[in-house]
């Protein structure tokens, strides 16, 4: 029999979690120690650990109890586990009311945060801004509701400095080989672009300081999403059902109601969605099926 047992501190947060008796060996409870910072943020996620006892009562002894497992070079109950002296992944949050996450590692010692954030290879850094004079093109769905347009070349199809939020992602891969410390490294980043709404617009990998990759991503007046563009799409417009279109591109239609009704994915036709006046969906019909007129269904109680 399985049984979870969750212990929570005085503010309703989740403190202590006991899988009773459930180490495979031993018959010994597995304790997940949960602790805060003195902000309510979890910085610090610690690995499980197997308790001495069985009994599924709450452990004393806190985040030394999972320090002293990792740590320990005897017992049964250790067999198969890597010895670490930090058993846990830390995050570094930035020092203001948005709490956005700046650097993000791993349980070990090689993946732990440097204190500078200057060391690389090791953890997830995250940088925030705003766009200033990058290319991001603005996609704007044609007024037929079909098709999008960005004609290159013309200043208004280019979202304005400032306009965009941009969080610069570098991986545990990520290595700085340039001497300019306004200007890091591009190559192995990943840049996403979001509007004031906090939609995605843009996601563009640097494959080289001067090569990358970019997904674009068009929303209609009522910021439902309408198409995504992958970086193997050139044209400046986009044409329903095209050659190109029908390669590469995601396409999504709504009814009235912002229900999705049709979608394409790359590679295949379009497919309907119709659903009851529960908003449930009860009917759908794909490209094979749509030419022999038939439709798959579905049935509540």
């Amino acid at each position: 029999m399985n049984r979870n047992i969750q212990y929570f501190d005085g503010l309703g947060r989740p403190m202590q979690g006991v899988q009773w008796q459930a180490s495979p060996n031993s018959k010994k409870d597995i304790v997940q120690h949960i602790e805060y910072d003195g902000f309510g943020r979890e910085n610090k996620k610690y690995l499980p650990y197997v308790h001495a006892d069985g009994n599924g009562s709450y452990k004393a002894g806190g985040s030394g109890n999972v320090e002293t497992f990792y740590t320990r070079t005897t017992g049964a109950d250790i067999a198969g586990v890597v010895r670490t002296p930090k058993p846990y992944a830390e995050t570094v949050f930035e020092k203001s009311p948005l709490n956005r996450v700046l650097e993000q590692g791993a349980p070990g010692q090689t993946w732990q945060p440097a204190a500078d954030r200057t060391t690389t290879g090791r953890t997830v850094v995250s940088d925030y801004g705003t766009n200033t004079g990058e290319s991001v093109l603005l996609w704007k769905v044609n007024e037929t509701g079909g098709g999008a347009k960005a004609q290159t070349g013309t200043v208004d199809n280019y979202y304005l400095p400032g306009r965009l939020y941009k969080t610069v992602i570098k991986d545990e891969n990520w290595v700085n080989s340039s001497t300019d410390p306004d200007k890091p490294t591009k190559e192995g980043t990943v840049e996403e672009y979001k509007d004031f709404e906090d939609r995605v617009v843009l996601k563009r990998i640097w494959k080289s300081e001067s090569d990358s990759l970019s997904t674009y991503y068009v929303y209609d007046d009522f910021g439902d999403l309408r198409y995504v563009i992958p970086p193997g799409y050139t044209a400046p417009t986009v044409t329903d059902n095209s050659t190109l279109f029908n390669e590469l591109v995601y396409a999504y239609r709504y009814d009235g109601r912002r229900r999705l009704i049709e979608k394409k994915i790359p590679g295949k036709g379009w497919e309907y969605i119709v659903y009851n006046g529960n908003d449930q969906t009860v009917l759908t019909q794909d490209a094979v099926q749509r030419a022999v007129g038939k439709w798959s269904y579905m049935k509540y109680d």
